[in-house]
């Protein structure tokens, strides 16, 4: 693999089953910080979860948290693997035409209240989707490119509600030891991509240099809640 963060790298980990990052349990912050993230009374849950892959947070918020979810992932392998061992949810497989004419895979439960999209990331603004009042981002930003990071944080900007909660998790670890996914996102990054149009709260800090990296001076995954500014 010539570049770590291409579409190509990230599919064929997939198909090699290499995807270290994906856990068999809920994460265990997203059940902790639920009810901060997505308040009791909130009366439209509607939540986003780019580059879903596999993950059994789909499930949960869904049959648990009676969330309407959205996923997207490129990975036909990813959302295959999830239909298939969930099987209870019992998913469907069909096409959408995009706003762009594109037609899209799409894999939805029969009340459609769970629909994955195979597809690129920066082609949701083309899918039927409304803006997304909950983003769940957990190793999505940090599977991006340094160089896409800005990219990255304007195009979630647009797909999102004006009243949006984003929580998202992000990793520290010092520059120069790693040159692949997680993508480092240092405190003074953060601030650059953030501070101009989100305020964000700290809800959780964990030391990962046993997960990922053990021999290094540090190594923090974080969790912040994101709002939008409100416009001057």
């Amino acid at each position: 693999m010539s570049d770590p963060f291409s579409s190509e790298a990230w599919c064929q980990r997939w198909d090699e089953n290499k995807i270290g990052w994906h856990t068999p349990l809920v994460h265990h912050q997203l059940k902790q910080f639920w009810d901060t993230f997505c308040p009791p009374d909130s009366p439209n849950k509607y939540v986003f979860v780019p580059l879903c892959g596999k993950s059994l947070d789909l499930q949960w918020m869904y049959l648990n948290e009676g969330c309407s979810v959205v996923g997207c992932d490129l990975s036909e392998t990813a959302l295959e693997s999830f239909v298939r061992e969930h099987s209870i949810l019992g998913m469907r497989r069909s096409s959408v035409q995009f706003k762009n004419g594109q037609r899209v895979v799409m894999f939805h439960t029969e009340d459609r209240k769970l629909r994955l999209y195979l597809c690129d990331l920066f082609l949701m603004d083309q899918s039927p989707e409304t803006h997304f009042k909950f983003i769940w981002d957990r190793g999505s930003l940090v599977a991006m490119a340094p160089t896409l990071h800005r990219k990255y944080v304007d195009y979630i900007s647009t797909l999102s509600a004006a009243d949006v909660r984003w929580l998202l998790e992000t990793i520290d670890y010092p520059e120069g030891i790693h040159d692949g996914p997680p993508c480092r996102i240092s405190k003074d990054e953060f601030r650059e991509l953030f501070d101009a149009n989100f305020n964000s709260t700290l809800l959780c800090q964990t030391d990962f240099r046993k997960r990922l990296f053990e021999n290094v001076e540090y190594c923090f995954t974080y969790i912040n809640l994101l709002t939008r500014k409100p416009k001057a």
